[in-house]
């Protein structure tokens, strides 16, 4: 019983973790205008890998999810939350430069796939298999638009 309540978590700390990454690059999106488009992307893309991480969590309660134990615990996901929480906060509340905000969405795609999150998961299902397989090569995606992003900045200054 405990490891699915430990799956059940997990898929929902995922779930916000993808939400409050969507909610931060929207306000980066009003703050840097002259990158707008490239933010309300991004964005949009994690607004999906929520709702693709809500659906999990149908799975998770029903036992078709488990939770890798070799991987990140519960404790992990639930840490890197909270991270994601406070650059959501630092996003909202403070005089950040372009430079600081790709930062911050670099230093977040880069752990979500450093970490291996769309690895933690486990289940018999393909379209499991497929929604994390979709979620990684995303975020693979969104920290090559941001690198480049941040390439191109610097050569500007």
């Amino acid at each position: 019983m405990q490891e699915s309540n430990d799956t059940v978590r997990g898929v929902e700390f995922l779930q916000e973790i993808e939400s409050t990454i969507g909610r931060m690059y929207r306000v980066f999106a009003e703050k840097f205008p002259a990158q707008r488009d490239l933010w309300l992307q991004i964005a949009e893309e994690e607004d999906l890998h929520a709702q693709w991480a809500q659906t999990l969590a149908d799975d998770a309660s029903r036992g078709a999810i488990k939770l890798k134990r070799s991987r990140l615990d519960v404790g992990s996901i639930q840490l890197f939350r909270v991270h994601a929480r406070n650059l959501l906060y630092r996003a909202e509340n403070e005089e950040l430069s372009v430079s600081q905000a790709m930062d911050m969405a670099l230093d977040l795609e880069t752990s979500l796939l450093e970490r291996r999150f769309y690895d933690i998961f486990d289940g018999d299902s393909e379209a499991l298999r497929k929604v994390f397989s979709d979620m990684r090569a995303q975020t693979q995606d969104h920290l090559g638009k941001l690198r480049a992003l941040t390439e191109a900045s610097r050569g500007q200054g």
